[in-house]
């Protein structure tokens, strides 16, 4: 199969969009398929050597939210590009430009569109709207998202959740369930990997982290909808208690400023630690930083964050919520809590007993094991073929003949 993947977030971005693309090409091509990727211009990037197969729009940054960017909708000369790729199907990423051009362009070419739904827009309207109208944002988002996708010919969910959610909007393409995996070995002991002892010590040192001291870790976007402040409110207490506990965040985000003034507020400015956008390269390396992960966030469409630190045999504390609900079971695999104030006698259980903490190790380290890279790309790969299959021209599509829509994109 030659597959094109539209997606408005890539190398070298860092976020669980970009992770997952980069997953399913590697894993696809692995099994002998052709991947091409179409994306946003990246002024990272800097001239240096871009993934192979990869075609970029010009893009800016998203008004709303400028840590990402937006491309233009559509270029003629990428446009052609494409036509001559043999596409078998088209897999959009994204509701935006991208996944408007990549709508376009399946009906230039007269093939089918699956598309993955990420993101819970219903969390993130308050970027646009600023905490004004929430019932009539919260509609618009469920809006937005039931035309999109009825407008393609089918979806991937990587959770039940976000599934069920999909039905709940009026949804009525056919929906696969379909974890997105992670790439075991990268964060597995062996692959602590390249990082030795020494180095993982002058870390510790860079960032301020005794030799002793124990590390409750988050890694991921700095952001309102991540409940970070939820966590930061309720450490106090137990980092008096537990001296010599350090919270760090590696990551970046719009609300790094909030989380910062609640920690100085809450006595603890000192031992919450800021480490920044790190390369992606370098992330296992803070998991083997890590005592804890934690997370408070009810926003994850699955939340690969938690996988990852299970494959690094870290225990995670997380906020019960559908989301991880094939991933932690409390008391198993790692553990829940329903309420904030909660957090502090979780991680006395975890960091205070240390057969209850190998235990959970264990357990989690099987479910990680599940969700490999290797098996997304195959199931993906079946979802591909499905889709391919069944699909037939709609009206509007006859309507909106290949050779009307070549003439007007082409």
């Amino acid at each position: 199969m030659v597959a094109g993947i539209f997606t408005d977030t890539f190398y070298p971005e860092i976020n669980g969009v970009a992770t997952s693309v980069a997953l399913l090409k590697r894993e696809l091509e692995k099994l002998g398929h052709t991947v091409y990727v179409v994306t946003c211009s990246n002024p990272a990037l800097k001239g240096g050597a871009d993934v192979a197969n990869t075609f970029r729009l010009p893009s800016a940054p998203f008004l709303f939210l400028p840590s990402r960017r937006m491309a233009v909708l559509y270029k003629k000369s990428v446009a052609r590009q494409i036509k001559s790729l043999g596409l078998d199907i088209i897999h959009t990423n994204t509701e935006f430009s991208l996944g408007m051009f990549g709508k376009l362009m399946a009906a230039a070419l007269n093939k089918p569109v699956i598309h993955t739904y990420h993101t819970l827009y219903e969390d993130y309207v308050h970027y646009i709207t600023k905490g004004k109208f929430p019932h009539l944002s919260s509609e618009m988002a469920k809006l937005f998202s039931r035309k999109f996708c009825n407008t393609c010919d089918a979806i991937v969910t990587p959770t039940e959740k976000t599934r069920d959610l999909l039905l709940e909007y009026s949804v009525d393409r056919p929906i696969s369930v379909i974890p997105t995996g992670i790439d075991i070995e990268q964060f597995s002991g062996a692959a602590a990997g390249a990082a030795g002892a020494a180095e993982l010590a002058a870390l510790r040192g860079e960032l301020g982290i005794g030799p002793g001291d124990k590390v409750i870790l988050y890694v991921g976007r700095l952001a309102k909808e991540k409940n970070i402040d939820g966590v930061v409110s309720h450490l106090p207490g137990y980092m008096r208690a537990n001296p010599g506990t350090k919270f760090l965040l590696v990551g970046d985000g719009p609300w790094k400023g909030e989380i910062e003034a609640l920690a100085r507020a809450g006595g603890i400015g000192g031992s919450v630690i800021f480490a920044g956008e790190r390369p992606w390269r370098d992330i296992a390396k803070f998991y083997k930083l890590g005592d804890v992960f934690i997370s408070a966030s009810l926003s994850e469409t699955q939340g690969l964050t938690f996988i990852e630190a299970m494959a690094a045999g870290l225990p995670v504390l997380a906020k019960r919520d559908r989301s991880v609900e094939k991933l932690i079971y409390d008391g198993q695999t790692g553990c829940l809590f329903d309420e904030d104030a909660e957090i502090p006698g979780k991680l006395s259980a975890i960091l205070g007993d240390a057969p209850f903490r190998e235990r959970l190790v264990s357990g989690a380290l099987g479910i990680a094991a599940q969700n490999s890279s290797a098996q997304f790309a195959r199931s993906i790969a079946a979802a591909y073929e499905d889709t391919i299959r069944d699909w037939r021209p709609t009206w509007k599509e006859h309507i909106l003949s290949k050779k009307v829509m070549q003439k007007i994109i082409l």
